[in-house]
């Protein structure tokens, strides 16, 4: 495992926060970090190239995934039907049903086993995850996904993710494999069964953040809220070291063996959603969002 780094600086572009780090001993103090509106136009340009080439590569083997666009210089992604809600816009209203997160990880974790295991997404967050009209997962962002890792931090000095999902090794400055979005998905299911941070107050600074999610150390009883056989997996997947965390296929059919009293069909995902989130619901249908 790498030495800690120093010489932080956070870039905010989108739903992405990336990390500049150079090597050193100690993190700096947070008034030291420089505050910055976007990635250098290089690294847009590496990404955007990046993100052409998963699209192509892995497009046709996970459905759940977008498809690329590109124009006049700048590029996206587009989420074929049918309509979807967004994670974010699903949970405002507060904690999720149990049932609901669980069934999503589940869902989700199937979708993503048929890519291999060296495949990392690095983006997963509420902002970047959707449920269809079907009940079915929807990835929304590929920006910073790669398909090997790689040296330990990008040819820019940058390491890539959103601070409250980074698993430990990225704050590392090494670049996750699947195993770091398996860890990013249990914090993104304690958010939404509970409404906080499985490491960090809500009121936390990103620093708090950094160090509480570097060691994965996770706050006095923060899985008691759960059901046993859950808070187990979810403790499983928030592993500090990646080697130890389940892979997409142990994820699901842990939950498929283990509490599949939990898993709801389909049709009640969505309706659940929908209900949830009526306006956001009313919008995507009437969209095709």
């Amino acid at each position: 495992m790498t030495d800690w780094h120093k010489g932080v600086e956070l870039f905010r572009g989108g739903l992405m926060t990336a990390w500049r780090v150079t090597a050193g001993a100690d993190l700096v103090p947070r008034e030291l970090w420089e505050l910055q509106d976007k990635l250098r136009d290089d690294d847009f340009a590496a990404m955007g190239r990046d993100a052409r080439a998963f699209v192509a590569r892995f497009g046709a083997v996970a459905p759940c995934l977008p498809r690329f666009v590109e124009a006049a210089g700048d590029y996206g992604f587009v989420v074929a039907a049918p309509p979807w809600l967004r994670l974010a816009a699903i949970a405002k209203a507060g904690p999720l049903p149990i049932e609901l997160v669980a069934t999503f990880v589940r869902d989700l974790a199937r979708a993503l086993a048929a890519l291999p295991p060296s495949v990392a997404l690095r983006s997963l967050s509420p902002n970047t995850l959707a449920i269809t009209t079907d009940g079915a997962p929807r990835v929304l962002d590929l920006t910073l996904a790669r398909f090997a890792p790689r040296e330990a931090v990008t040819a820019s000095g940058v390491v890539k993710g959103e601070l409250r999902f980074l698993p430990p090794e990225s704050i590392r400055g090494m670049i996750p494999d699947a195993h770091g979005d398996v860890f990013a998905l249990a914090v993104i299911a304690y958010q939404l069964a509970l409404g906080d941070h499985p490491f960090a107050a809500r009121d936390a600074t990103d620093m708090d953040f950094v160090h509480a999610m570097s060691r994965a150390q996770l706050r006095a009883g923060a899985l008691d809220r759960l059901p046993p056989r859950l808070a187990a997996l979810l403790h499983a997947m928030l592993a500090v070291d990646h080697v130890d965390r389940p892979w997409w296929p142990e994820v699901a059919a842990a939950i498929d063996d283990g509490v599949p009293e939990l898993v709801w069909p389909p049709h009640r995902v969505f309706a659940e959603a929908s209900r949830l989130a009526p306006d956001a619901a009313r919008e995507a249908i009437l969209y095709g969002y």
